[in-house]
């Protein structure tokens, strides 16, 4: 028993002696917990299985600061502290990154949430990163279009939409009256009676009751006296003339007779289209028809023979062509009579020019009086020649310039004209219903010494003498 506990003794003072620390040794497991030395004496060095055991993350690892086995640590090639943030050592987000401060990845993406397209102008030219995340639609950027005024009319024409006034007469001391609607139905031929003897039942011609009628040259003479004979049985009329105080006399006196809304007047020159243009306008205006045109305008001035040609001629074509188009349009058709003379069948000495332009009218209304244009039109056209009328323009034939340098031409013409049959100007508006019930298309009239009567045509063989 003694010598067992001799043997114990003595193992533990050998033991005490073996172990005891040298000051180089403590450095390497001074700070080990519970003072155990990781590292036996016989295998300082761990086996890298022990290492990857053990936390060598711990700043207690003595195989960090301490290798004395191997001069590479196994441990930093296996680490095992990959989870952790690569970026704490070699974090390349820091010098080349410029989204660190707003980093664009993140959930908290500046871009959106202090969003630079939302605020400043979507507008600017230069190029946004935000934009192509989020594009503005296309046309948010543009700005508005100006508004623009409303685009006028085709061709606008303010002598259709401002119709002739219904009461011309505002200068004169008669009270403006309010034109009334028209009966329903309406007299055939308004107060007084004129078709016949005084106190006859009136008598209106079936070819012009309810027609409109369109008439150049209408405010005195022939003209005039041809609106009378179409209101007269049952028409209507829209009367053009250069001569605007005249014109506004004749309404007054027509609206002092047949009433209101029967007729209307507008300036009109013959020789500006868009004066013919806005008499053919004003008429559809103020009637919504047209189903006559008496193309009357003349001169008798052959010192003036331009403008003699202007009237007489050019007046007349245009006259015609505008009718064609106004009255094809309602599929009704329509008639045209075109004012010449029995100065077109004959000369005159007295006035050539005339004598000359009015010889055009008859050849081109009879060629503009063939079938050929009727069947597509249905619009006939025929001529009128009155013979001497006593109106301003025969009487005064004296007065007006004539032809120079051949003596007194103008007293040759007004003596010449007056050796010749003469007639009143209502017998040559009377005569125009004739014209209008013979209704012949190319048929050609001669009205003179107050009776009418159709020319036959003569084919140009038959006048050969020789």
């Amino acid at each position: 028993m003694a010598l067992k506990n001799a043997k114990f003794l003595y193992n533990i003072f050998t033991q005490a002696i073996r172990t005891r620390p040298d000051i180089n040794t403590f450095r390497q497991y001074s700070g080990s917990k519970g003072g155990k030395d990781p590292c036996k004496p016989k295998d300082t060095c761990p086996p890298k299985e022990k290492c990857e055991k053990a936390d060598p993350c711990k700043k207690e690892d003595p195989c960090k600061k301490a290798d004395p086995c191997k001069k590479e640590d196994p441990c930093k090639k296996a680490d095992p502290c990959k989870k952790e943030d690569p970026c704490k050592k070699a974090d390349p987000c820091k010098k080349e990154d410029p989204c660190k401060k707003a980093d664009p990845c993140k959930k908290e993406d500046p871009c959106k949430k202090e969003d630079p397209c939302a605020k400043a102008d979507p507008c600017a030219k230069k190029a946004d990163p935000c934009a192509p995340k989020k594009a503005a639609p296309k046309d948010i950027c543009k700005t508005p279009k100006p508004v623009c005024p409303p685009k006028p009319a085709a061709k606008p024409d303010p002598c259709a939409k401002k119709a002739p006034p219904k009461d011309p007469c505002k200068s004169s001391a008669k009270p403006e009256v309010a034109c009334p609607p028209p009966c329903c139905p309406p007299p055939c031929c308004p107060a007084p009676p004129s078709c016949g003897d005084e106190g006859a039942k009136p008598i209106c011609s079936p070819a012009i009751d309810g027609k409109v009628a369109v008439i150049t040259g209408a405010s005195v003479g022939i003209g005039y006296y041809c609106a009378l004979a179409i209101l007269k049985n049952g028409g209507k009329v829209m009367l053009g003339d250069i001569k605007v105080d005249e014109g506004k006399e004749a309404i007054c006196k027509i609206i002092d007779k047949f009433g209101y809304n029967k007729a209307a007047f507008i300036k009109c020159d013959v020789t500006v289209p868009k004066d013919m243009e806005c008499l053919f306008n004003a008429a559809m205006s103020e009637f919504n028809q047209i189903d006559i045109v008496v193309n009357n305008a003349g001169i008798l001035m052959d010192k003036l023979w331009e403008k003699t040609i202007d009237i007489n001629v050019k007046g007349v074509i245009k006259g015609t062509f505008l009718g064609f188009q106004h009255m094809r349009r309602n599929k009704c058709g329509g008639m045209i009579v075109n004012m010449a003379s029995i100065l077109g069948h004959q000369p005159f000495h007295g006035c050539p020019v005339y004598c000359g332009t009015k010889h055009f009218v008859v050849g081109f209304s009879r060629s503009m009086g063939h079938d050929y244009f009727y069947k597509q039109t249905g619009v006939k056209v025929m001529t009128m020649c009155p013979g001497v009328t006593v109106t301003s323009m025969t009487e005064d034939s004296e007065k007006h310039p004539q032809l120079e340098g051949f003596g007194n031409t103008a007293k040759v013409l007004h003596e010449e004209l007056f050796k010749l049959p003469t007639q009143s100007g209502e017998a040559c508006g009377m005569h125009l219903v004739t014209i209008l019930e013979g209704n012949e298309n190319g048929s050609d009239w001669i009205s003179e010494g107050g009776e009418v009567y159709r020319v036959k045509r003569v084919d140009r063989k038959t006048l050969r003498i020789c």
